[in-house]
């Protein structure tokens, strides 16, 4: 076999039942298999890499997608934070990102409500607090002044924008009918 060192070689041997008959050898080449073998690997690396880019552009496209819908709720959220609460996000869908988008608007919308609700209620309490005929002087809980009527301006002397935040007993000094005294 030393004179065909590129082919593979088997040997069978045969008998029947009279005994051996002999030795079959078949040679064959392994440049076919080798050649065979080699297409296989270049076409499994080909679509490997094909594979491989497909999956790298799918993410890529997957990502842009997702990435400019969550900055369309960020544009929304940096607007209704610089107070622009007519700002929406505008997103639409089933998923659930679409959801978020959704939650957020219905969120804003609803801030908007309470804060033209608020702003009426405020409207409503300024004009009852301005036709009260006393002086009237609101304050909160640690004692400094929130609010007063033009009455209460009048009596103190002080503005009611120059009374804000200062404390009751600087605004209005309150004296004994009797004795004069505080």
């Amino acid at each position: 076999y030393s004179n065909y060192p590129r082919l593979l070689w088997k040997e069978r041997a045969l008998e029947n039942a009279a005994g051996p008959l002999g030795i079959l050898g078949i040679a064959f080449s392994e440049a076919p298999l080798l050649a065979l073998h080699a297409q296989v690997q270049e076409l499994a690396v080909a679509w490997s890499a094909g594979g491989l880019i497909l999956i790298l552009l799918a993410s890529l496209l997957s990502a842009h997608i997702l990435t400019r819908r969550l900055r369309r709720i960020t544009e929304a959220a940096s607007a209704v934070a610089g107070g622009d609460l007519g700002a929406r996000s505008g997103l639409t869908g089933n998923d659930e990102i679409a959801e978020l988008g959704s939650v957020f608007d219905s969120m804003v919308s609803s801030i908007r409500i309470e804060r033209d609700r608020l702003a009426e209620r405020e409207q409503h309490l300024s004009l009852t607090l301005n036709s009260i005929g006393d002086g009237v002087i609101v304050t909160d809980a640690e004692g400094c002044v929130t609010r007063m009527n033009p009455v209460a301006a009048s009596l103190t002397g002080w503005h009611e924008d120059e009374a804000r935040g200062h404390r009751l007993p600087e605004v209005f000094h309150i004296v004994s009918a009797i004795t004069r005294q505080p």
